[in-house]
């Protein structure tokens, strides 16, 4: 709705829906941001609607009968036909079932806070509250909570440090020191003598992997969700600089030569 009021002379960016807005200033200890709010209302209704959702997904009590095995609500209905696709068809096949049973509240923690922050920000909440500023407070870019926080380098990268963190746990839990050193070098150690000449590269080329992957999954995140929002907005401010005076209006004055050769 931004630009319904960039169409009246006011001005926007598109990048409104990305950039964050620092709502309060807390001192040495940092300050408020408008995504951080919108973080926390993504955790606080992740905390409200998982924990019910996996109460409703269990096995009831005998007395219900066969309807203790099927799951009540539609809300719980899917969020288990989501992870019970991710387990079977993503996870498993690649981790393993004892790998993917150990890790899985840890996966199913980050998707859902993911998708649970992608999906704020697909709600217009700061669109909504720039029009009910304007008219009640005079203030187009009074908004306190919205946007989306996966738009956010911070937050992605701090989402890939977690999971940095827990993949190289499981590395040296896995193989131990030895055996993820070994790792890094794709097993030539093992394998003929001639190869040993380029087991230098391939070790630096695969530490530096472990490094830039995490890295890159945060750009390209944090990316998406930026581009996005910008190609959305651009396209709705394209539209809206020809609503004042139409597309004919607007290429005159863009083109005043090429308006003036049209016949009447």
């Amino acid at each position: 709705m931004n630009y319904l009021l960039a169409s009246a002379g006011e001005l926007h960016t598109p990048l409104g829906h990305v950039l964050d807005k620092e709502l309060l200033d807390v001192g040495i200890i940092g300050s408020v941001s408008m995504q951080m709010v919108t973080m926390l209302l993504g955790v606080v209704l992740l905390l409200f609607i998982l924990p019910r959702a996996a109460k409703a997904i269990q096995t009831g009590p005998e007395s219900d009968g066969y309807d203790r095995y099927v799951t009540k609500g539609r809300i719980s209905q899917l969020v288990e036909v989501i992870a019970l696709y991710l387990r079977d068809v993503m996870l498993e096949p690649v981790m393993g079932k004892k790998d993917t049973r150990k890790y899985f509240p840890f996966l199913m923690t980050m998707f859902f806070f993911i998708l649970m922050m992608n999906l704020l920000g697909l709600i217009p909440l700061p669109d909504i509250q720039n029009i009910i500023g304007k008219f009640t407070m005079g203030d187009d870019h009074w908004a306190v909570i919205g946007g989306t926080p996966t738009s956010n380098i911070n937050i992605t990268i701090a989402l890939a440090l977690v999971s940095f963190v827990m993949i190289q746990i499981h590395s040296f839990r896995e193989l131990g020191i030895l055996g993820w050193l070994d790792h890094l070098t794709c097993g030539l150690t093992k394998g003929p003598k001639f190869l040993l000449v380029v087991v230098p590269v391939i070790f630096v080329v695969e530490l530096a992997g472990v490094f830039i992957k995490p890295v890159a999954l945060a750009i390209r995140l944090f990316a998406n969700m930026v581009g996005g929002h910008v190609l959305l907005a651009t396209l709705l401010l394209l539209g809206s600089t020809f609503m004042p005076e139409g597309a004919s209006g607007a290429w005159s004055q863009e083109f005043p030569s090429s308006a003036a050769s049209q016949p009447c």
